[in-house]
Protein backbone atom coordinates (compact mmCIF):
# COMPACT_ATOMS: atom_id res chain seq x y z
CA UNK A 1 0.00 0.00 0.00
CA UNK A 2 1.41 3.37 -0.99
CA UNK A 3 1.69 6.27 1.38
CA UNK A 4 -1.14 8.81 0.94
CA UNK A 5 -0.03 12.08 -0.60
CA UNK A 6 -0.73 15.37 1.09
CA UNK A 7 -1.61 18.19 -1.30
CA UNK A 8 0.92 20.99 -1.36
CA UNK A 9 -0.26 24.43 -0.27
CA UNK A 10 -1.04 27.02 -2.93
CA UNK A 11 0.66 30.40 -3.02
CA UNK A 12 -2.51 31.98 -1.59
CA UNK A 13 -2.53 29.52 1.33
CA UNK A 14 1.17 30.08 2.04
CA UNK A 15 0.58 33.85 1.96
CA UNK A 16 -2.35 33.71 4.42
CA UNK A 17 -0.33 31.62 6.85
CA UNK A 18 2.76 33.80 6.47
CA UNK A 19 0.76 36.98 7.18
CA UNK A 20 -0.69 35.38 10.34
CA UNK A 21 2.76 34.30 11.54
CA UNK A 22 4.30 37.74 10.96
CA UNK A 23 1.38 39.28 12.88
CA UNK A 24 1.87 36.84 15.77
CA UNK A 25 5.53 37.92 15.99
CA UNK A 26 4.53 41.62 15.99
CA UNK A 27 5.78 42.35 12.49
CA UNK A 28 3.08 44.14 10.47
CA UNK A 29 3.18 43.15 6.81
CA UNK A 30 1.10 44.40 3.91
CA UNK A 31 0.09 42.59 0.75
CA UNK A 32 1.33 44.21 -2.41
CA UNK A 33 -0.01 43.46 -5.86
CA UNK A 34 1.31 44.30 -9.29
CA UNK A 35 -1.53 45.00 -11.68
CA UNK A 36 -2.70 47.28 -14.48
CA UNK A 37 -6.26 48.57 -14.40
CA UNK A 38 -8.11 50.59 -17.02
CA UNK A 39 -9.72 53.70 -15.56
CA UNK A 40 -11.53 56.65 -17.02
CA UNK A 41 -9.23 59.63 -17.24
CA UNK A 42 -9.55 63.25 -18.33
CA UNK A 43 -12.08 63.83 -21.04
CA UNK A 44 -13.60 60.39 -20.46
CA UNK A 45 -10.72 58.61 -22.18
CA UNK A 46 -9.61 55.25 -20.84
CA UNK A 47 -6.07 55.14 -19.49
CA UNK A 48 -3.96 52.54 -17.68
CA UNK A 49 -3.46 52.76 -13.91
CA UNK A 50 -0.37 50.87 -12.75
CA UNK A 51 -0.16 49.39 -9.25
CA UNK A 52 3.29 48.36 -8.15
CA UNK A 53 6.21 47.54 -10.41
CA UNK A 54 7.24 44.35 -12.12
CA UNK A 55 9.29 42.31 -9.67
CA UNK A 56 7.75 43.76 -6.50
CA UNK A 57 7.41 41.22 -3.70
CA UNK A 58 4.08 39.91 -2.46
CA UNK A 59 4.54 41.19 1.10
CA UNK A 60 6.30 44.24 2.50
CA UNK A 61 6.77 45.64 5.97
CA UNK A 62 9.16 47.12 8.50
CA UNK A 63 10.91 45.17 11.23
CA UNK A 64 11.15 46.72 14.70
CA UNK A 65 14.21 48.94 14.53
CA UNK A 66 13.37 50.15 11.04
CA UNK A 67 14.70 47.55 8.61
CA UNK A 68 12.50 47.06 5.58
CA UNK A 69 11.44 43.49 4.82
CA UNK A 70 10.07 42.22 1.50
CA UNK A 71 8.89 38.64 1.11
CA UNK A 72 8.15 36.88 -2.15
CA UNK A 73 5.61 34.11 -1.53
CA UNK A 74 5.75 30.91 -3.56
CA UNK A 75 3.62 27.78 -3.47
CA UNK A 76 4.81 24.93 -1.29
CA UNK A 77 7.24 22.74 -3.20
CA UNK A 78 8.42 25.59 -5.46
CA UNK A 79 12.16 25.68 -6.13
CA UNK A 80 14.23 28.36 -7.90
CA UNK A 81 16.15 25.62 -9.71
CA UNK A 82 12.95 24.41 -11.41
CA UNK A 83 11.79 27.77 -12.80
CA UNK A 84 11.44 27.84 -16.57
CA UNK A 85 9.90 29.76 -19.44
CA UNK A 86 8.15 33.07 -18.71
CA UNK A 87 8.32 32.33 -14.99
CA UNK A 88 12.14 32.47 -15.18
CA UNK A 89 12.01 36.08 -16.42
CA UNK A 90 9.56 37.09 -13.68
CA UNK A 91 11.58 35.27 -11.00
CA UNK A 92 14.73 37.00 -12.27
CA UNK A 93 13.16 40.43 -11.68
CA UNK A 94 11.91 39.39 -8.24
CA UNK A 95 15.26 37.90 -7.27
CA UNK A 96 17.16 41.02 -8.39
CA UNK A 97 14.98 43.22 -6.16
CA UNK A 98 15.37 40.90 -3.17
CA UNK A 99 19.15 40.77 -3.59
CA UNK A 100 19.27 44.57 -3.96
CA UNK A 101 17.30 45.08 -0.74
CA UNK A 102 19.62 42.72 1.15
CA UNK A 103 22.66 44.61 -0.13
CA UNK A 104 21.13 47.87 1.16
CA UNK A 105 20.75 46.41 4.68
CA UNK A 106 17.11 45.39 4.46
CA UNK A 107 15.67 41.89 4.36
CA UNK A 108 14.60 40.35 1.06
CA UNK A 109 13.58 36.70 1.04
CA UNK A 110 11.13 34.17 -0.33
CA UNK A 111 8.99 31.67 1.54
CA UNK A 112 7.43 28.38 0.44
CA UNK A 113 6.74 26.87 3.86
CA UNK A 114 5.36 29.46 6.29
CA UNK A 115 6.17 27.41 9.42
CA UNK A 116 9.87 28.11 8.76
CA UNK A 117 9.13 31.74 9.66
CA UNK A 118 8.86 30.73 13.34
CA UNK A 119 12.61 30.09 13.20
CA UNK A 120 13.56 32.93 10.84
CA UNK A 121 11.61 35.87 12.33
CA UNK A 122 13.20 35.74 15.81
CA UNK A 123 16.62 35.64 14.20
CA UNK A 124 15.76 38.66 12.05
CA UNK A 125 14.52 40.48 15.15
CA UNK A 126 17.95 39.85 16.72
CA UNK A 127 19.66 41.40 13.68
CA UNK A 128 20.27 38.42 11.39
CA UNK A 129 20.44 39.08 7.68
CA UNK A 130 19.39 37.12 4.61
CA UNK A 131 21.76 36.31 1.78
CA UNK A 132 20.43 35.30 -1.62
CA UNK A 133 22.71 34.31 -4.47
CA UNK A 134 22.05 34.67 -8.20
CA UNK A 135 20.68 31.11 -8.32
CA UNK A 136 18.09 31.87 -5.65
CA UNK A 137 19.74 29.93 -2.85
CA UNK A 138 18.98 31.72 0.40
CA UNK A 139 20.35 31.49 3.91
CA UNK A 140 19.94 33.41 7.13
CA UNK A 141 23.15 34.63 8.76
CA UNK A 142 23.18 35.59 12.42
CA UNK A 143 25.21 38.65 13.33
CA UNK A 144 27.89 37.97 15.94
Amino acid sequence: MSKPTVPLRSEAAVQREALAIFKAWGVPMQRRNTRVFTVVGKGGKNRPLFCGEAGDSDLTGTLPGGRRIDVEVKREGWSPSKVSGKDRERWGRQLAKLIGLNRMGGVGMYVTRPETLHEVIPRLLRGARVVLDESGNQRVIDED
